[in-house]
């Protein structure tokens, strides 16, 4: 089946221009479409969207918004620099000081569903270059180890996991 979301996208610079199939896209251009990532987020849930693309975490703001998208039932994806899942979730909890860490953790271990990181490797034509994936689902065990801050332990996990879908470097 297909669906028939309001999707709602917050970049700088929109990358891609999405064409309505059975979804409406609202594309948000910071500095064309709205004033600031704060103005844009602050707003994005006046337009009744069922997904929000925040086109990269870039500081506690961002990220806080997209746990409360996720809170209220929202898909919410983004995208954030980092080599791995593990700096990945070492980056998103270093963006907030130590006494809101656990309920960030908290958070991220109810509404994560999961984090793809990607690396562009060279072929081994030497022509051209191809994406390698880290996959990390979040299964109850997942949720179990992000609760407990125990991110150092997710890669062995994933490793071990990739009869449910997740894989490493």
């Amino acid at each position: 089946t297909h669906a028939h979301d309001h999707i709602v996208t917050i970049e700088d610079p929109i990358e891609y221009v999405h064409n309505h199939a059975s979804c409406i896209v609202t594309q948000r251009e910071l500095g064309i479409d709205t004033e600031s990532w704060g103005s844009a987020l602050k707003n994005t849930l006046r337009q009744a969207p069922d997904v929000i693309l925040i086109g990269e975490i870039r500081d506690t703001e961002a990220m806080t918004y997209a746990v409360d998208f996720a809170e209220t039932g929202h898909l919410c994806l983004s995208t954030l620099h980092a080599n791995n899942a593990n700096q990945a979730l070492d980056r998103v909890i270093n963006l907030y000081p130590a006494e809101r860490r656990q309920q960030l953790l908290m958070d991220l271990s109810l509404n994560l569903k999961a984090m793809i990181s990607q690396r562009l490797l060279r072929r081994a034509t030497g022509s051209g270059r191809v994406a390698a994936m880290e996959i990390l689902i979040n299964t109850p065990l997942v949720a179990d180890l992000i609760f407990n801050g125990r991110v150092a332990e997710l890669k062995e996990l994933m490793s071990k996991s990739t009869g449910l879908g997740m894989q490493t470097f």
